[in-house]
């Protein structure tokens, strides 16, 4: 029998969460979703958010985006603009009230200029913002306004490509003069819904729709409920692709998850969390929690893990799937050697580091109480071994070395090797322009040298304006 979930405001929102009701299906009407809402108190407004990369031909600025997020519905104009990410623009200029004008990255720029777009008039804080690249201009211009229209307030942002037709890299053609709408409404307190589409001669055509339901939203408890559809055209159904659930309560000051139900009104595919809340007895030794740590997870498959926690950061995780096993991992460390300051890469500002080695991390694996498997990692200063045990078979031995993936400098060659014999290898130095060249071979080997397998060359740029890294990967052919 499948589980059904709550919409009333009287469930709680507790470690333990037991479904009980069905909603009536959210397509229905607006009313239908307004007495849910209703149910559960009045949520807050939902804030209106654009992302805009910064790209520059194929090179992507580090994550660093344009950002404009409303404050609810509400439009504060060119002041709720910001600049996110890594990279710093090569150029800013702000007005008098601290708002962004223009920001350059290369040789793209970002321009505020007043509103273009005719439905952007009778929002006094409308913008526009002019994406200019080098020698071509203008590319795109985007529009952002908060208007009335039929169906009440609506925030709105319309983007038009000025440059030459083209093709993205996934395949989509962009025409010149084609506009993308994107519109956000309230249609009841704690709804929102978001369309996106492009605007032809019959007016808007929305694609995609993502509607966000906030049952209940205030400092300790979420009810959300998250729907994505699109359809092929105008005259098509409505497709949902994902209709999610979810709840979280706050504990030890973090939000964490406690239900999610995927598909509410179909499959109901529930997950469930419970937490050790801090003082709670977590291990069996009667071991407290600082924090709050998952006790019991419950997935949509009726499977159920319980975590228990132990001192030097051990735990205990029981697994029970239907039909299969009890598999029970028990985890822990053993003590080891502290040291402080240590000198890692002579002359780096960064070459000292602090912590723990010469330690056991110990892995034993049970199904129904008999061992069948003990994995035991000794991390080292300069060498991790695990070894892995299995009743009735030999030993099986890895090795790493430490500076294999992060500290790997020119001049230095380190290597794994694996379970199964296999090895590999990372060398590292310097080409003849100065460039850092990274080989990477792995494969059968003999004497440490690997004879079939396969190598990828990197080099790496001088610096950041010198383009991208450069590999080649080739195959070790076996003599």
């Amino acid at each position: 029998m499948k589980r059904k979930h709550p919409l009333i405001s009287g469930h709680e929102l507790g470690t333990r969460h037991i479904c009980s009701a069905r909603p009536t299906v959210l397509r229905l009407s607006f009313f239908t979703v307004l007495l849910m809402v209703c149910w559960a108190g009045l949520a807050p407004a939902q804030n209106f958010v654009i992302n805009m990369p910064i790209r520059d031909g194929d090179r992507r600025f580090a994550n660093t985006r344009l950002l404009y997020e409303s404050n609810g519905m509400e439009n504060e104009g060119p002041k709720r603009l910001r600049v996110t990410g890594r990279v710093e623009p090569d150029e800013r200029e702000n007005d008098e009230d601290g708002a962004i004008r223009m920001v350059r990255f290369g040789e793209v720029v970002f321009r505020v200029v007043p509103p273009e777009p005719a439905w952007a008039s009778t929002d006094p804080n409308a913008f526009t913002i002019h994406r200019e690249v080098g020698e071509e201009g203008l590319v795109r211009c985007f529009t952002f306004g908060l208007i009335e229209d039929e169906e009440g307030p609506v925030f709105r942002q319309e983007s038009i490509h000025h440059g030459e037709t083209m093709e993205t890299s996934r395949g989509h053609i962009i025409e010149h003069g084609s506009t993308v709408r994107i519109e956000m409404r309230d249609p009841v307190p704690g709804m929102r819904t978001t369309s996106t589409g492009h605007m032809t001669e019959s007016g808007f055509e929305p694609h995609t729709r993502s509607t966000v339901i906030r049952y209940r939203d205030n400092p300790m408890q979420r009810l959300v409920r998250e729907i994505e559809e699109k359809r092929s055209d105008a005259e098509s159904d409505w497709e949902t692709l994902s209709d999610n659930l979810h709840a979280e309560r706050r504990i030890d000051g973090r939000w964490r998850s406690v239900l999610k139900i995927e598909d509410p009104d179909g499959e109901a595919l529930t997950e469930e969390w419970e937490y050790y809340e801090p003082g709670d007895i977590a291990g069996p030794d009667g071991s407290t929690t600082e924090i709050a740590q998952v006790k019991r997870h419950r997935m949509p498959d009726g499977s159920e893990v319980f975590s228990q926690y132990t001192p030097n950061r051990g735990s205990i995780v029981e697994t029970r799937r239907p039909g299969a096993p009890v598999r029970r991992i028990t985890r822990y460390d053993t003590e080891g050697v502290r040291y402080h300051g240590e000198v890692t890469r002579d002359g780096r500002a960064d070459s000292t580091t602090s912590g723990v080695t010469d330690y056991d991390r110990i892995e034993i694996t049970e199904e129904d109480g008999v061992e069948i498997r003990r994995r035991i990692t000794h991390f080292g200063r300069d060498l991790e071994t695990t070894t892995t045990r299995m009743p009735g078979q030999e030993d099986r031995v890895s090795t790493q070395e430490i500076r294999f993936y992060s500290h790997a400098e020119p001049g230095d060659h380190v290597r794994e090797v694996f379970e199964d014999g296999t090895m590999r290898t990372l060398t590292v130095d310097l080409d003849d322009d100065g460039r850092i060249r990274r080989v990477v071979e792995s494969g059968r080997h003999e004497n440490e040298v690997i004879v079939e397998g396969e190598r990828a060359i990197t080099i790496l740029p001088a610096d950041s304006d010198s383009g991208p890294a450069e590999t080649i990967t080739e195959t070790i052919p076996a003599d």
